[in-house]
């Protein structure tokens, strides 16, 4: 069973990997606020539909769903949105990079609120972490990379700000639901329907903002199947599988810290997958950053 978790666990880093790249297109041609909402809504559609199935409504209390709410706000709404308007500036190599900073902003967080102690190897993870990524930034790219997803559209700090808070957004909403999901054993809320709440408050505040007429939430381009279709398999694949997997990981009963970090391998995975989708291999020192940031990940979750 810790095998089987173990794989999953890996499974969920290219999941999310490769739900990065297929992202790609339809951000640019929609634009970040725009496919973050056909993607949610999507989801939100999935996992209604699920627990349709299912029969799960109840076990989430008022005081449980509110907190589920703020949660899916900050790591959801707000962490999808700046991810994706980073994604349109940065590429998938650096967003992914970047965004590996929710492991460490994660860690600060729980000390912050008071859930969580960091020892001397949480620091190294810390600053493995920190350093993989300035590696990667800023020594990454080969010379005469002519692909598009190595452009930089914009300032570049201003790419990276957006990362930044896209991963500051998820470690939010991360250690707030931990306030639900930290519990007595048998009281936990049911896995579907706590998805349901944090993807839906997510879905609503997206569309709220589409039906007041605000310009950044229509898509920016006339919506063609391909990117439609890009979109839905994105979310369905991304958040909807990768998820479930990453909870039946969690469910067999192995180390939740070992679990983690070996979903975040993302950094890692999305260099050969790069390689494979433009036929040109990243820079080396994109892998030795991309590896020390694991590390570090492996650090700050299994120590």
């Amino acid at each position: 069973m810790e095998l089987l978790a173990e794989f999953l666990a890996v499974c969920v880093g290219f999941i999310w990997a490769t739900s990065g790249l297929l992202s790609v297109g339809p951000t640019q041609a929609y634009g970040a606020l725009a496919f973050s909402r056909i993607r949610q809504n999507v989801v939100c559609l999935g996992l209604l539909a699920a627990i349709l199935f299912a029969g799960m409504f109840e076990g989430v209390s008022w005081h449980q769903a509110l907190i589920l709410s703020i949660s899916g706000f900050v790591g959801i709404f707000l962490g999808d949105t700046f991810l994706f308007m980073a994604l349109r500036r940065l590429g998938p190599r650096r967003n992914a990079m970047i965004f590996a900073t929710n492991a460490p902003m994660t860690a600060l967080l729980a000390v912050w609120v008071g859930r969580d102690q960091i020892g001397g190897s949480e620091w190294t993870g810390i600053i493995l972490v920190l350093l993989g990524v300035l590696i990667a930034i800023l020594y990454g790219k080969p010379k005469g990379q002519l692909h598009t997803w190595e452009q930089v559209r914009g300032p570049l700090w201003v790419g990276v700000g957006f990362a930044l808070l896209a991963a500051l957004g998820q470690a939010g909403g991360l250690v707030v639901s931990d306030f639900v999901i930290d519990v007595p054993e048998g009281d936990e809320p049911p896995i579907l329907l706590t998805a349901l709440i944090r993807v839906g408050i997510a879905a609503v505040a997206l569309n709220a903002m589409a039906f007041s007429g605000m310009q950044a939430l229509q898509p920016a381009n006339p919506i063609t199947m391909r990117h439609r279709m890009l979109a839905i398999v994105s979310g369905l694949w991304g958040m909807g599988l990768g998820m479930s997997l990453l909870i039946w990981a969690q469910s067999l009963g192995s180390e939740v810290g070992l679990i983690s970090a070996l979903s975040q391998t993302t950094p890692i995975w999305i260099l050969p997958l790069i390689w494979i989708w433009t036929r040109q291999r990243p820079a080396s020192p994109a892998f030795i950053g991309a590896g020390l940031a694991v590390a570090g990940i492996a650090l700050i979750y299994i120590t």
